[in-house]
C-alpha cells in the first residue's frame, strides 16, 4: 500500500484551528458532586463512561468530579444548590440531582441530558 503525505496548507490549518476553537468555546464545563461508595454515583460514572464510548463528542466535554467529603472547599460553592449526590452542574447551573430509588436507565437519561447541554 502506498502512503502519500499531503502537506496542510496554511489556509486549511487556519480554518481547522478556527473550527476547533469555536467548538471548544461553545462547550461548557460539567461539574459532578459525588461521594465515594454511593451507588447512584457509581451509576452516573458508568452512564457517563458508556455514553462517551457510544458518542465521541461527549468525550470532549470537560468534566470535573468533586468528592464532596474530601474536597469540601471545591464543593462549597454548590452546597446550597443540592442535597443528593450525584448532582451535576453545567457552568454552575444544576441540571441533575439523583433521587433515592432512581433506576440506572433514569440516571443514564439525565446524564445524557447534561452532556448534551454542555455541548451547547
Amino acid at each position: 500500500m502506498l502512503h502519500v503525505s499531503v502537506p496542510l496548507g496554511e489556509e486549511f490549518a487556519a480554518a481547522a484551528a478556527s473550527l476547533t476553537e469555536r467548538r471548544f468555546s461553545e462547550m461548557k464545563k460539567v461539574t459532578v458532586l459525588y461521594m465515594e461508595g454511593c451507588p447512584y454515583c457509581r451509576n452516573a460514572a458508568r452512564a457517563m463512561d458508556e455514553l462517551e464510548k457510544a458518542y465521541s463528542a461527549y468525550e470532549e466535554v470537560p468534566v470535573e468530579w468533586i468528592e464532596e467529603t474530601r474536597e469540601k472547599e471545591k464543593a462549597q460553592p454548590f452546597s446550597e444548590s443540592y442535597y443528593y449526590v450525584p448532582s451535576m452542574f453545567v457552568d454552575g447551573k444544576k441540571l441533575y440531582e439523583a433521587k433515592p430509588g432512581e433506576s440506572y436507565a433514569e440516571c443514564k437519561a439525565h446524564v445524557e441530558e447534561v452532556l448534551r447541554a454542555a455541548l451547547g
